[in-house]
């Protein structure tokens, strides 16, 4: 983006949001952009915009969906059953296991079956992958290095997304591997903020840390790899640190590093 766009933007956001996500601050180059990240968080959809977290969140569904798609002479119907089991999973409201579900009435499970058969021959007709992802995943920080003035990160090479124990015929669970996590970037600062960080954390060291990344290749129906194009780093205390993925994935960043 040309500086002029970057200020004007800048100033429309302001007048329109406020500032600060979630009652943070992202600040790249000096200068605070959560303020207006989320201006285009509905039109937005390509990866320009250093912090943002408005992107797709990578899923179990949307890979098996791809594996689906690259399969010759595909058989929708031979899936259809995966497809329902992982859907009853998938609702946070059901308490009915799979297995309880066939037992309890096999008429309505048949007839269930179809339709998850006719879901999964739609969702495959709309699916495709988008340009880029995000997955928000915990961490801790090693002990502060002095000399480098930066904490090491403890990070994850790749992403495992499960869709159900009960499945039979999909992946059960499906993993992204990161081709480029030798070039993950250490949290630098120096000793002074450091001290800082800390105390105002109660000495904790777990943080969250978002992965921006792009799909590149499926070596498996079971085992894709990606590009990581940005990390974001994500304070949280100890109360949000067992909070859902859908939750934390709202969470601004308050340093964000592109590679």
């Amino acid at each position: 983006m040309s500086l002029f766009r970057n200020a004007v933007l800048f100033t429309l956001a302001l007048s329109l949001w406020g500032c600060a996500v979630d009652g943070k601050h992202l600040y790249v180059e000096g200068k605070c952009v959560s303020c207006w990240q989320d201006t285009f968080k509905k039109d937005k959809s390509d990866y320009e915009i250093i912090g943002a977290n408005n992107y797709d969140i990578i899923s179990w569904q949307e890979l098996a969906l791809e594996g689906l798609s690259r399969e010759d002479n595909l058989n929708v119907a031979t899936y259809g059953e995966d497809y329902l089991t992982y859907k009853l999973g998938s609702n946070s409201d059901h308490s009915l296991t799979i297995h309880g579900y066939t037992k309890r009435n096999e008429l309505t499970y048949r007839r269930d079956v179809k339709k998850a058969t006719e879901q999964l021959e739609s969702d495959l007709r709309k699916h495709q992958l988008k340009p880029i992802y995000q997955v928000t995943m915990p961490s801790t920080l090693d002990n502060y290095d002095f000399d480098r003035q930066e904490f090491p990160v403890d990070y994850t090479t790749g992403v495992t997304l499960e869709g159900g124990k009960d499945i039979k015929l999909l992946p059960k669970e499906i993993s992204v591997i990161f081709d480029n996590y030798q070039d993950f970037p250490e949290l630098k600062m120096p000793p002074h903020t450091a001290e800082n960080f800390l105390k105002g954390r109660n000495q904790k060291r777990k943080l969250f840390i978002r992965y921006i990344f792009e799909i590149n290749a499926m070596t498996t129906q079971s085992s894709f790899q990606g590009t990581v194009k940005e990390i974001q780093f994500i304070d949280v205390v100890p109360k949000q640190y067992y909070q859902t993925r859908k939750e934390i994935e709202k969470y601004a960043p308050f340093e964000a590093i592109q590679l």
